[in-house]
């Protein structure tokens, strides 16, 4: 006990959620979407790995609180597609709970964006398996190449203590993230937003939930958080991030 588990950690694709483990009802790699189980306990304060305040719960705290005191943190790469910014409530990993401004990673985090992506690596040509009939076609963008290339990166930070590659992702204070209004999405690609993407909630399981002990199902909900989404450029691509090839 109190022994450091994990050197590194990638962590892929997982947006502003928290993995379902350790409460009751939980069930690992089940976790809330803009469509299915929006009341599923995952994505839920705190989302930074810094401690942050919480004005209306007056929670304070950070997901790295119990390592940070331990001395057993590792180091960790983020890694998000376009999806997880729409349905996954992504900026909350390094925004404040009310999307003024930029939290500062913690030293031994790095986050990027894989810009312009779908939640797994695209394929060219589509085919109708990869389209499912849905207007556009599948993403077909593939970002296998730079995943590996971090994988390799986070090994050498672990093993070696060579520096990674920097942070990539959008931002407020460089207007590259900014509330679903502003995009400044070109329409007459007649391509439109998603009118109502994921937006993490408060939301209330009973008295016993910091024990992991869920006593009030469905939960009471709250106010939502507020999330932020990535600027695009003339020609719809997102400015920030990792912009494939």
């Amino acid at each position: 006990a109190g022994r450091q588990v994990f050197d590194g950690l990638f962590v892929s694709v997982g947006g502003g959620g928290q993995g379902s483990f350790n409460h009751r009802f939980a069930q690992p790699s089940r976790h809330s979407s803009a469509h299915v189980d929006v009341r599923y306990p995952t994505e839920q304060f705190p989302f930074a790995d810094v401690p942050l305040h919480d004005p209306l719960s007056g929670e304070t705290a950070g997901l790295l609180d119990r390592c940070q005191a331990q001395g057993t943190t590792p180091r960790i790469f983020y890694s998000n597609t376009s999806t997880e910014y729409w349905n996954r409530s992504a900026s909350l990993i390094y925004t404040d709970v009310t999307g003024q401004q930029d939290v500062r990673p913690h030293p031994d985090a790095r986050i990027y964006l894989f810009s312009g992506t779908q939640h797994g690596p695209g394929e060219l040509p589509a085919s109708a398996q990869t389209t499912r009939g849905a207007p556009p076609p599948a993403n077909p963008v593939d970002f296998h190449l730079a995943y590996r290339a971090l994988a390799l990166a986070l090994d050498d930070w672990v093993r070696q203590g060579t520096e990674p590659p920097p942070s990539a992702y959008p931002t407020i204070a460089d207007a590259t993230l900014v509330p679903l209004e502003r995009i400044a999405w070109p329409m007459p690609n007649g391509v439109q937003l998603p009118t109502h993407p994921r937006r993490a909630r408060r939301l209330d399981w009973g008295d016993r939930w910091v024990d992991g002990i869920i006593d009030r199902e469905p939960p009471a909900q709250g106010q939502l958080f507020t999330v932020l989404f990535p600027q695009v450029d003339d020609d719809g691509n997102e400015r920030a991030g990792i912009r494939m090839p």
